[in-house]
């Protein structure tokens, strides 16, 4: 197994199964509680072979498969319509200049690297986070050349990994780590200095998914407690998670209307979403239950948005829509495959690109990719629309 168990009610990180056979890849284990409900990886291990791509191959519905990567995808960030960069485990970057057409590798340095964040500011600089598993860093790295080139590693945290990253405009970006920190900057973050580290909640507790970085500096991210900050993530204020297990992945199109996922992956494997009208104090029941953990939420309004998910180990994962604020869902497509991370572009005052990054059983990476048609774009450039028609793409 090349991957760790993440288990609820987490409470450090410790060593693993000190006399295991040489050949058989080391791990570490985030555990204290009983509902796993999710895997981080601590070494390598050789990728599978591509094989069977699961329900997502062929023509399905419209939908088509066009390239394939043998590594595990866990961000995705565009720049513009065209402008994208996905980033992976074992040290990959991929970059696109035709929104999403096609990909190519702009960095292969392998293990002991994994990204789990990137943000594109335009079509040559990006910034990707993770860890260096080896010795537990919290690095990045920048490019401004398209990734020709990548600066060595800026060191944020020497003790702890980096697993999410957004920014609010090319000043204000905050980073999440494991143990509930949070790093920020508001001058761009071009050198560990620049970051501050935060802690959201005084017991250290876990986060999880995509979370919302607005640009009126308020923030909202999810895990063992839901989280709100209003300076740019310099301070938080921290109360329960909308479900009584836990929270994974939160978006908030406006000030008050937000909405949540969760999961876990031991038995019974499952996944829901909540909705919140007031901020945050109040959440509904679940409007959405799935066979696997919803991993992250976007919304474009109070009404259009899309949660997606899986878990590799049943060979489950789908993306889901709503055009009435969750109360009803539809199937858009059933992936087998493991939805890590979304984000979207405005193209025209009635369209709007997205794209939903993940990976299949075998470890093969996916990207695919939908235009919808909004009626009027709202100030953050979305608004509700037709949700029927994807198209697929992969790095």
């Amino acid at each position: 197994m090349r991957y760790i168990i993440l288990l609820a009610l987490v409470a450090l990180l410790q060593p693993c199964c000190a006399s295991c056979a040489a050949d058989e890849p080391g791990r570490v284990t985030l555990s204290a509680g009983s509902a796993v409900i999710g895997e981080i990886p601590a070494s390598p291990g050789a990728l599978p072979p591509s094989e069977s791509l699961g329900a997502a191959e062929g023509d399905r519905s419209g939908w088509q498969l066009q390239q394939t990567v043998n590594k595990v995808l866990k961000a995705v960030s565009f720049a513009d319509p065209m402008n994208g960069y996905a980033a992976a485990e074992l040290g990959g970057v991929y970059r696109t200049t035709d929104g999403g057409q096609s990909w190519t590798t702009v960095m292969d340095v392998g293990f002991p690297y994994y990204w789990y964040g990137v943000q594109a500011f335009s079509a040559e600089t990006a910034l990707v986070v993770g860890f260096q598993n080896s010795s537990g860093a919290g690095v990045g790295r920048w490019t401004d050349d398209g990734g020709a080139t990548w600066t060595p590693d800026v060191v944020i945290d020497p003790a702890n990994w980096l697993l999410g990253l957004e920014f609010a405009d090319s000043l204000h970006g905050i980073a999440y780590g494991n143990l509930g920190y949070v790093y920020t900057t508001e001058n761009g973050g071009r050198n560990a200095a620049d970051w501050t580290k935060v802690s959201t909640h005084p017991d250290l507790g876990w986060l999880a998914g995509n979370f919302t970085f607005r640009d009126d500096l308020n923030a909202y991210i999810t895990g063992i407690h839901f989280c709100h900050s209003s300076d740019g993530g310099l301070t938080w204020s921290s109360g329960p998670s909308a479900d009584p297990t836990f929270d994974g992945g939160c978006s908030f199109p406006d000030l008050e209307h937000g909405w949540t996922g969760g999961g876990q992956i031991s038995e019974p494997i499952s996944g829901w979403v909540h909705r919140t009208t007031d901020a945050g104090a109040t959440w509904s029941g679940r409007l959405l239950q799935t066979p696997y953990p919803i991993r992250v939420v976007l919304f474009f309004d109070a009404d259009l948005g899309i949660a997606a998910g899986g878990n590799i180990y049943s060979s489950a994962g789908g993306i889901w829509s709503t055009t009435d604020g969750g109360d009803s869902w539809n199937l858009d497509l059933d992936t087998g495959a493991e939805m890590s991370a979304i984000d979207a572009q405005a193209v025209s005052p009635d369209a709007v690109d997205v794209w939903c990054v993940g990976f299949l059983p075998n470890f093969t990476g996916v990207i695919y990719k939908k235009r919808i048609a909004p009626t009027a774009l709202f100030s953050d450039g979305f608004e509700s629309g037709d949700t029927s028609a994807w198209s697929a793409t992969v790095p």
